[in-house]
């Protein structure tokens, strides 16, 4: 009996210390994280777009209000991503767009076009 004890006393220390130390290190990254600058911004366009409207430079315009607001070395803490993604989707030929960052500090513009139901070509 009371090699039974000493063994589930051992076993809830071991699970004690592993816990804790889950706990510590997950504390360490966010920690981490949350002081990085954002090193630069990453566009992932359409890729099942057939015709892309949007080149990489169009979408940065859009997210940086044609360069006035500058991402690059800000605290990550200081960018509402709510706020970038709802300046992309004021152009309407975007259907959605998602804003995250990255592990290596960079923040991530993913979107996805409407498709075209028609195209307008003007022969003169």
């Amino acid at each position: 009996m009371i090699d039974l004890k000493n063994s589930t006393i051992k076993s809830w220390i071991w699970w004690l210390l592993g816990g804790f130390s889950a706990l510590s290190l997950l504390v360490f990254v966010v920690l981490q994280q949350k002081n990085k600058n954002c090193q630069g911004v990453i566009v992932q366009l359409d890729e099942k777009a057939e015709y892309p409207f949007f080149v990489e430079n169009d979408i940065k315009d859009l997210v940086t209000l044609n360069r006035a607001d500058q991402l690059d070395e800000m605290l990550f803490q200081e960018i509402n991503l709510q706020t970038i993604e709802n300046r992309v989707l004021k152009n309407r030929l975007i259907k959605t767009c998602r804003a995250y960052r990255d592990l290596s500090g960079y923040l991530v513009v993913a979107i996805e076009q409407h498709k075209p139901i028609g195209r307008l070509v003007n022969y003169s």
